[in-house]
């Protein structure tokens, strides 16, 4: 049985055939928030109530997505909505996403339509930007990372010694300098039943993917897993695995 606290993805990033916004500031197209990198933001003219219409050239199925890069105030309410027909026969709604700064996800029920939207009700007048919106495919881990996780704190620079023993930096103490950082993170699961080999499989195949180490918490990352190979280690107990993931840098390009 699944257990709610377990990590995961939201894999297969779904690309729309089609977008219209009601709220859209000059320069900042709506066709950016679906991009695939979060620097390149959609941002809202400042209107309450903000209606992205999404439409798929077939019904695709959905069970999660992501809001990334963001700055969608805490009080505002967030929901993904489904339509029958391009009529926008009301089919029904994903419910309140949780608010979370800089990124936020929401899991549901497995759907399956054409026609989609996306609506942020704000409580006053503000503009709102989104780096972006990721629709997928959302997979649980069959339990939880066995040892934890490690993160990395990365920035760009370049770090050398002259040839008196003098240490420097590129860009120095004395340049205003803002580096884009980003995690890394390697998540290990131990005593996996192997028949789950094949979904872990998924999750090395090429494409953008959130990253949530606990579906119980509102924090999610943006980014790709790096491995190019899947090993499983072998143990009486079951298999054992460890998958990267690299977080796409914000303010920067990684």
């Amino acid at each position: 049985m699944t257990r709610p606290e377990n990590g995961g993805f939201i894999l297969n990033r779904k690309l729309p055939a089609s977008l219209l916004c009601n709220q859209t500031a000059q320069g900042y197209s709506i066709e950016n928030a679906f991009s695939g990198n979060p620097n390149f933001i959609w941002k809202s003219d400042g209107s309450i109530n903000i209606y992205i219409k999404i439409t798929f050239a077939n019904p695709i199925k959905l069970s999660g997505g992501g809001i990334i890069n963001h700055t969608i105030p805490a009080t505002a309410t967030v929901m993904l909505h489904y339509y029958y027909d391009a009529f926008l026969t009301y089919a029904g709604n994903s419910g309140s996403w949780t608010l979370n700064e800089k990124n936020m996800y929401k899991i549901i029920t497995e759907v399956e339509y054409q026609y989609y939207s996306l609506s942020i009700a704000l409580s006053e007048s503000s503009s709102v930007q989104i780096g972006e919106i990721h629709l997928g495919d959302s997979l649980q881990f069959p339990h939880n990372f066995s040892w934890g996780y490690e993160e990395e704190f990365e920035v760009v620079k370049k770090v050398d010694t002259t040839d008196e023993g003098v240490h420097y930096e590129t860009p120095d103490d004395k340049d205003t300098y803002t580096a884009p950082s980003f995690s890394k993170l390697t998540v290990n699961f131990d005593d996996i039943n192997n028949q789950y080999y094949t979904t872990y499989k998924t999750l090395i195949m090429p494409g953008k993917k959130i990253f949530i180490k606990n579906f119980t918490k509102p924090e999610c990352y943006f980014g790709i897993v790096p491995n190019t190979k899947l090993k499983a280690k072998k143990k009486r107990t079951g298999d054992s695995y460890s998958i990267g993931f690299w977080e796409d840098a914000i303010g920067g390009v990684q």
